[in-house]
């Protein structure tokens, strides 16, 4: 018999391809989901069975979880919105509420992976060429109102250099959804030990590839940028386009999941999982436009965000030693996205 794996949100960006790599790799496959969006998506995996289910509810939990060895929680709230609540029901909740079915049933889950993201960095880490390694707060909204944008240090006002955010880096977020991933995090180490099921966690940086959802959202910048390079719009850069950030092609993202399913090494940890290879997003940008046939017309807007980090970058050090690491460039994740946008005309709507 093969092992079962549930793969909770398995019918959304990241969790069909999930569903595809664990397919693929042998394991029995169910998906808990709205049956509205699996029946709506042509991507979906024919091999996966697919049951309706929240998160939030404990009669969902109950059935899906049944007969299931390994559960990957992928499902979340993204972004950055103002009902504050619902980070909290979904992200949070959901995590013991996944724990606590499995006591009362005494379903015997043999591993559970849950999906986090490097917002829980915030800003992350700098270093002063005078006082060393920062962790500096949030840039204030009256510098970037001022279209000044680097990160400074507190201490002597001078310029900080970016680093990679290292697991061991302390945690804080900038917005109600890293803070509940934070939240959710601590929530899985703490039921996972008190119940003895080996659990890990994900931090994803800026995943991006096929599949990806048509909506405004702050990790979507492939979406926004081809969207605007195959209508000849002109791509619309926020601050100075000279952030930094780590792009991760979804396939990758997939393989690191199961890759930390398979590894003994990945219980109780905690892992970035990311491409390793900082990109500007201006020089992001120019390779959309490179790919997509037209000229490279960035438009500079200035356009800010408070609460969202000047750079964001990870180091992946720590996953490599269980034997993942990244396979695919952030050209090749473009050119695979150009392709398949193209015949999906409905992303191209604003």
């Amino acid at each position: 018999m093969k092992e079962r794996v549930l793969i909770t949100g398995g019918a959304g960006f990241i969790g069909s391809h999930a569903v595809d790599a664990l397919a693929a790799a042998g394991f029995s496959v169910r998906v808990m989901d709205t049956m509205r969006r699996c029946t709506l998506l042509p991507w979906m995996n024919k091999k996966a069975e697919y049951c309706d289910g929240d998160v939030r509810n404990k009669k969902d939990w109950t059935a899906a979880l049944k007969k299931v060895t390994y559960v990957a929680h992928l499902a979340g709230y993204l972004d950055d919105h103002e009902d504050f609540s619902i980070y909290t029901t979904v992200n949070v909740a959901s995590i013991a509420l996944l724990y606590e079915v499995i006591a009362e049933k005494k379903y015997p889950i043999k591993k559970i992976i849950a999906a986090s993201s490097q917002t829980v960095y915030g800003e992350g880490r700098y270093r002063c060429a005078r006082h060393g390694i920062i962790y500096p707060p949030p840039r204030p909204e009256e510098q970037l109102r001022r279209k000044e944008w680097d990160v400074i240090c507190l201490i002597c006002g001078e310029r900080a250099e970016p680093l990679a955010a290292e697991e061991f880096d302390p945690l804080q977020p900038m917005t109600p959804y890293g803070l509940s991933k934070k939240m959710a995090e601590e929530n899985l180490f703490f039921f996972g030990r008190r119940l003895g099921i080996p659990s890990s966690v994900a931090r994803f940086t800026i995943v991006q590839g096929t599949h990806q959802a048509r909506r405004p959202s702050s990790s979507g910048a492939l979406q926004q940028l081809a969207r605007r390079a195959l209508t000849r719009e002109p791509l619309i850069l926020f601050e100075d386009g000279k952030q930094l950030r780590d792009f991760v092609d979804v396939r990758d993202v997939a393989s690191a999941l199961l890759a930390l399913l398979a590894s003994p090494a990945a219980d109780f940890e905690v892992f970035n999982v990311g491409s390793g290879a900082p990109t500007l997003i201006s020089d992001f940008g120019a390779i959309v436009a490179r790919l997509a046939g037209v000229e490279f017309r960035p438009m500079i807007s200035g356009v800010y965000r408070v609460g969202a980090p000047r750079h964001a970058i990870a180091d992946i050090t720590k996953i490599k030693k269980i034997g993942w690491q990244p396979r695919y460039s952030s050209e090749e994740t473009i050119a695979e996205y150009l392709g398949w946008i193209k015949k999906m005309p409905s992303t191209l709507k604003v």
